[in-house]
This record gives structure tokens, C-alpha cells and sequence, in this order.
């Protein structure tokens, strides 16, 4: 074997080590086990060049410097400051890091920072889910506000499921607006927005007001049924006070019910403020029996509970309620 042949196998060995070492010492690197203050503390001592100078301005001792720096320095494999007379002077691979360790100290103080918002930059479809009553209520208000504050933005209005916390859940829906209580769900924020009470409705022309009790459970009824529960809340109510409606119409919504009751002697007991919309044509008459106010929220996840952008969209919802 000639001496260039040997040569270059162990020259082509050397190589081989030197590989297998680094590549080594890459797998060891665990920057999960860099954090801030290492980084500062880098940063401010390749600034002033001087451990002594770097702790006074951080307002720590030399030893608490020096310690950082020797963690960094088994974290990274490099000496990153070497002792130069009275000084010292960064190695070449410090002085890679320093723009690098700048901008990542950078980023950190930006997670603090509260954003700035504004709804004219606002680009997003809003998803918000509610029934029909809670719609005309509360809707054309809202998304007037929305094209005026946020042109660029767009609104999707859904009928509320009975899947309102897996909605919420996976950001298939924004905002829910509705009368069931949702507080037994740690992830699920709400706040009320307004009352209302029982009223019933009839079409004058056909059919004259119940002058009792037993008048009002006797007549032909018709009522609004979101699910295929054979009561609801007017009907619990009913049963505990002895007595129990027959129906002739139910419907899925209020603005069916409307279109509906028309021309026939049916009654319907309803929140009241849909007097000033949806049954409007109609005459009404005082619940004959006890009835608790009707309370109707908004709810949201705890995830968008900070977001300035559906606070806004929260605003504009309450705005619409308290002027209803």
C-alpha cells in the first residue's frame, strides 16, 4: 500500500469521526432548554463585551452571569466569549447568533404585546347561530353595524342545532344566541342580553280572547317546536298547575307559526317582544297562568374570551339587545 493510499484513508477517516461527532452533538442540542433570560444575558454581555458590565446592567451579580453563560456554552458547544487581556472578545460563533438572539428576544416581548385592532382591517366571516326570533331581533342591527365598521368583513347566520357546545368547540360557529343554559361547561363563556315575557296571540278576526283558564287550555293552540320533545317549557308550566293543551299546529319556526296562524281561531303563546315584528298583525292577550321571565344569552368559547376581534363582534351584539 503506497504512503498517498494510507494517506488518504485516514484522511478520509478523520472526516468520517469529525462527521459522526457533530452530527452527535446536533442530536444532544436541546433548545427547549434556552429560554429568555439565557438569551438577554448573551445578548447584553456580547454588547458590553464585559461580564462585570453585562451584570451590573441586568441588576444581577457576575457569578449569576457567569453561570449563564456556562449553561449556554454546554448547550451550544462553544466557548462564545474568550478571555482577551482584560477583556474578552466573542467567538465567531457568538457573533452568528447575536442578530439572530435579537430578533428572537424580539418576538418574545411581541407575545405580550396586545394587538392592535381595528374593524375596518377586519376580513373574517363571522359564523352566528341563533333562531328565528333572536334573528329579527337582533340580526339587521348587527350586521348594519358590521358593514359600517368592518366593510370587508361578512356574517353567516345559522339556525341553532342541538350540537351548540361541539359548534363552539371546533370554531364551526362564533357566537350562539339562545334561552337554554350553557354554564355547566367549563370552556363555554356567556352573558345574558335580555328578557321577555309570555304573551299570547290570536288573529282578532277569527277568534275572541279567553275569558278563563279552562277557555285558554281548550282552544285550539298552535306552538313553535325546535326539537321532537312533545312538551315545552309553556307545557311543563301548564302541568304543574293542573291542566294541558291540545294542539293543532306546530311548526319549527316563529315566522312559519306567523304565516300559519293567519285567518284561523289558533293561539300561541310567545315571548312578546315578538309583537313588534314577527306577529305584529296579530292582537295578544296577558299569560293567564305564572310564567318565569324568559332569558336569552349569547355564548362563546373561553378560547375568544381575550380576542379583541370578537369582542367587538360580542359589542355589537349586546348594542343590539339593549336597543331591542
Amino acid at each position: 500500500m503506497t504512503a498517498a493510499l494510507v494517506f488518504a484513508l485516514c484522511a478520509i477517516a478523520l472526516v468520517s469521526i469529525n462527521c459522526i461527532c457533530f452530527i452527535n452533538n446536533m442530536k444532544e442540542f436541546d433548545y427547549l432548554n434556552l429560554d429568555g433570560r439565557l438569551l438577554l444575558m448573551f445578548k447584553t454581555v456580547y454588547d458590553e463585551q464585559s461580564v462585570t458590565a453585562a451584570a451590573a446592567r441586568l441588576g444581577v451579580n457576575q457569578s449569576t452571569v457567569s453561570h449563564g453563560l456556562a449553561r449556554l456554552r454546554d448547550l451550544l458547544g462553544d466557548p462564545l466569549f474568550i478571555k482577551s487581556g482584560r477583556n474578552i472578545i466573542p467567538s465567531q460563533r457568538a457573533d452568528q447568533l447575536a442578530g439572530r438572539v435579537d430578533k428572537l428576544l424580539d418576538g418574545l416581548k411581541e407575545l405580550g404585546e396586545v394587538e392592535d385592532f381595528s374593524p375596518s382591517d377586519v376580513t373574517d366571516r363571522f359564523v352566528i347561530s341563533a333562531h328565528d326570533y333572536q334573528r329579527e331581533l337582533l340580526m339587521p342591527k348587527v350586521f348594519r353595524k358590521i358593514r359600517e365598521q368592518a366593510p370587508n368583513a361578512g356574517l353567516k347566520i345559522i339556525n341553532t342545532a342541538g350540537r351548540i357546545i361541539e359548534d363552539l368547540r371546533a370554531r364551526r360557529t362564533d357566537l350562539v344566541i339562545s334561552p337554554l343554559s350553557l354554564r355547566d361547561s367549563e370552556d363555554i363563556m356567556g352573558q345574558l342580553l335580555f328578557t321577555d315575557a309570555f304573551t299570547c296571540f290570536y288573529d282578532a278576526e277569527m277568534v275572541s280572547p279567553p275569558q278563563t283558564m279552562e277557555d285558554y287550555v281548550k282552544a285550539q293552540h298552535a306552538r313553535v317546536s325546535f326539537t321532537n320533545e312533545n312538551r315545552s317549557l309553556v307545557d311543563e308550566l301548564l302541568i304543574k298547575t293542573g291542566y294541558q293543551r291540545n294542539f293543532t299546529l306546530e311548526v319549527p319556526g316563529f315566522i312559519a307559526l306567523s304565516t300559519l296562524m293567519r285567518g284561523t281561531p289558533l293561539i300561541a303563546t310567545l315571548p312578546s317582544r315578538l309583537g313588534h315584528f314577527i306577529m305584529s298583525d296579530f292582537a295578544s292577550f296577558p299569560c293567564p297562568f305564572p310564567a318565569p321571565a324568559l332569558t336569552f344569552h349569547h355564548y362563546w368559547h373561553k378560547r375568544d374570551n381575550a380576542s379583541p376581534k370578537h369582542q367587538w363582534l360580542r359589542s355589537l351584539v349586546r348594542e343590539a339587545a339593549e336597543s331591542a
